[in-house]
Formats: structure tokens, sequence, C-alpha cells
């Protein structure tokens, strides 16, 4: 079985392919709607997930505590203003970003 990864950052097609080679990929948020989730609408998502590519969606200290599987974060932003960084540090969950 693959880790299950959330996608909400844009991401081309071939991208996405490449990705689902690995993982089991949900897509969603801004980078596929261009409408940013709720807190709530993420963790409906993302609580049984490992891995989240994410852009501008807020990843707080209160999602974080319910994702107990979360494993790594990804931002695809210069700085990830949206992490609660000290949350993820916390949770010893890394967190990467461009």
């Amino acid at each position: 079985m693959k880790p299950k990864a959330i996608v909400t950052i844009q991401i081309s097609e071939d991208q996405l392919r490449r990705l689902e080679t690995r993982f089991d990929i949900l897509h969603a948020g801004w980078g596929k709607t261009g409408q940013r989730l709720s807190e709530e609408e993420l963790l409906e998502i993302l609580k049984d997930a490992e891995v989240l590519l994410v852009g501008y969606e807020k990843v707080t200290q209160s999602l974080l505590e319910k994702c107990p599987n979360l494993r790594i974060i990804a931002c695809s932003r210069g700085n990830p203003l949206n992490i609660d960084l000290a949350a993820a540090t916390e949770r010893k969950i890394p967190v990467i970003y461009t």
C-alpha cells in the first residue's frame, strides 16, 4: 500500500502522474481550484495522510495535533509563513520549502 499524500500546490498533470507512482495522491485546494481550503476542510482530507505538499493553506498547531500520521510537509513557497514551524518541529515533522 502506498503512503497517502495531499497536494494543494499548483502542479502539472505530468508531475502528478510521477507522484502517483509512489503515493496515493489527493489533489485539492489552491492548486486544483484556486481556492484555499479552510482548516476544517484540510483536516478532513489530511487526518490520515503522511505527506503534505502545500502552497497557501494554513497549517496550524491545532491541525498538526489532529494528524498523527503526517511525516513531512513540503511548501512551495520561499518562506513557509503559513506553517506553524514550532508545532511541526515539536512533532518531529520536517518542513522543506523552496
